[in-house]
């Protein structure tokens, strides 16, 4: 059903028009199982979010990279990226929270430098992995000029920013950041630079609500949306940060088909006459309320739609105030 909200008040009639804001992307984690262990099928958080990671070398140089796939929902012996955990929400968050942290079942990488004597169980060199959790969207035309809004609470887990054994100079510090970004696939996924970004890092171990925004500029249609999160170590440090309550929004106006076109409403010897463009196929009903909250259950009119101007009135319309719902609906088969 398609409707248009018309108001009847003293001194004239309008039709009173909605906004919202466009919505990307929004979870709050609380209808994602618990994390599981790694076995098959593997445990997946199933809404839409993807991981991937960027591996460099003791000096922070590019080695590879293996991107994308649905994000994990794993505990235990072979967690990676991501998984729901319990019980770390506060009085907003609830009981599941996202839980992000670095790649461990890259051991390869993790521990590339050896250890420091046989046995020690200290690495050198290793490799640093460069995990990120994310939503990512093609830029359309709509959303050209528009503003994006990444929002999400956050606190610091179980993260260690001891400084990596290596040989670069100077020794790399672990990061850990939430960022919305727009990457260009003609020149090897690079970011434009009005990124915005949060040092997670830094966040406490309290929740706190951030949010991260950017404007899409007129030359990126066809370029990637992208928002998450990200942790770079390495030596199987602990990385963890939690998020909740995370969505992506825009300022971008949804084009849809708005339901009947109203062209005319009046009011006159006590009847409301609402004049449109009907459908062939299609009925069109007028409904009453007593508030503009409804419930708009009171059917003052009704007409099967044709290809032409047509409409539907309220013969009773004793009232100089009233509020009315123009419904249109395909005709049953």
């Amino acid at each position: 059903m398609k409707t248009q909200l018309i108001s009847l008040t003293i001194g004239g009639l309008a039709v009173l028009p909605s906004f919202g804001e466009y919505v990307f992307f929004s979870d709050d984690f609380e209808s994602i199982d618990l994390a599981g262990p790694n076995e098959e099928p593997i445990p997946l958080l199933g809404n839409g979010m993807f991981v991937g990671a960027n591996v460099y070398d003791e000096l922070d140089e590019y080695l590879y990279n293996y991107f994308k796939f649905d994000a994990p929902n794993i505990t235990g012996d072979g967690a990676r990226f991501s998984n729901i955990a319990a019980d770390q929400g506060g009085p907003d968050q609830g009981d599941r929270v996202l839980s992000v942290f670095s790649d461990y079942n890259n051991g390869g990488a993790h521990t590339a430098g050896g250890e420091t004597s046989e046995g020690s169980g200290v690495y050198t060199g290793g490799d640093l992995v460069d995990a990120n959790v994310f939503v990512e969207y093609i830029v359309e035309e709509a959303d050209l000029g528009t503003t994006v809004t990444f929002t999400f609470d956050a606190k610091i887990g179980d993260f260690d920013a001891t400084p990596l054994l290596g040989s670069g100079d100077p020794l790399f510090v672990p990061e850990a950041e939430a960022f919305v970004k727009v990457l260009d696939p003609a020149n090897n996924f690079q970011p434009y630079p009005n990124l915005d970004v949060a040092d997670a890092s830094q966040f406490p171990n309290t929740w706190g609500t951030y949010t991260l925004s950017l404007t899409i500029d007129p030359a990126w249609t066809g370029k990637i949306l992208q928002a998450g999160f990200r942790s770079k170590t390495s030596n199987y440090q602990p990385s963890s940060v939690f998020y909740d309550n995370v969505s992506l929004t825009s300022t971008r106006v949804e084009v849809v088909d708005p339901g009947p076109t109203i062209i005319a409403t009046s009011w006159a010897n006590d009847e409301f006459r609402v004049d449109f463009f009907g459908k062939d196929g299609f009925e069109y009903t007028l409904l009453k309320a007593a508030s503009i909250e409804g419930p708009y259950d009171i059917e003052v009119d009704f007409i099967e739609g044709e290809d032409l101007e047509d409409f539907v009135s309220d013969t009773n319309a004793t009232d100089s105030r009233g509020f009315y719902k123009l419904s249109e609906d395909p005709i049953p088969e």
